[in-house]
């Protein structure tokens, strides 16, 4: 076995992509590289993308928000929708379409700020002409759908993060073509050549992901 084959990468990514995303993706590195190590840190996307730029972490996945520093080397994962959750006794739960504009005032559940997902849904919720009365706010997916499943408010949540189970306890609706989609971005440092073992965790990610490579936007 080479010593080059021996290592740990550094991947900085959050919860819902770290359960939803990841696990065939490192199933494949350990199967090509099973001396290697992928060390996992979990943090909202304004960190993860501290991390790789202070170099404390090799590669990172965020919801790519407006502005990227040009320092970094982007890929484009997958892009996805949102979906209107509403408990399943919810008055708006019989309709198949649901106006968002309804949303104003109705007691919501929501992923806590600052997260670029949640400035995301704001911009929607806005433009929709609706403020919904937010009654509680968890950095954590799972806790957001298990309250809005047992009742607390509605919530938008990104596709990726809704399994099976999900479209059992609660309702499921789309939301306009208008609203904004999430950008799952991979990350890195331009100046920061990657080494053997993370070349091939950016090329199985790649062959994973129909993604492209870009420049940050400003």
């Amino acid at each position: 076995m080479c010593i080059r084959d021996r290592g740990t990468v550094l991947l900085a990514c959050g919860d819902t992509v770290a359960l939803r995303l990841l696990p065939p993706v490192l199933q494949a590195f350990r199967k090509l590289r099973p001396q290697a190590e992928v060390a996992i840190r979990n943090h909202g996307s304004r960190r993860i993308l501290d991390l790789v730029m202070r170099r404390e972490a090799d590669l990172g996945i965020v919801t790519r928000p407006p502005w990227l520093d040009p320092a970094l080397w982007v890929r484009t994962l997958l892009e996805e929708s949102f979906e209107l959750a509403l408990p399943p006794d919810h008055a708006l739960a019989e309709e198949d379409d649901v106006e968002l504009a309804r949303l104003d005032g109705e007691p919501a559940v929501l992923l806590a700020k600052p997260s670029e997902t949640r400035a995301q849904i704001d911009r929607g919720l806005h433009d929709a002409g609706a403020t919904p009365a937010v009654v509680m706010e968890s950095g954590n997916l799972e806790v957001v759908k298990a309250y809005v499943a047992d009742g607390l408010g509605l919530s938008l949540l990104p596709r990726m993060g809704i399994t099976p189970r999900d479209r059992e306890r609660m309702v499921l609706r789309p939301v306009p073509p208008s609203f904004p989609r999430r950008r799952l971005a991979l990350v890195r440092r331009k100046d920061r050549v990657p080494g053997l073992l993370a070349s091939d965790l950016l090329r199985l990610l790649a062959e994973r992901f129909r993604g492209s490579d870009e420049g940050p936007t400003g």
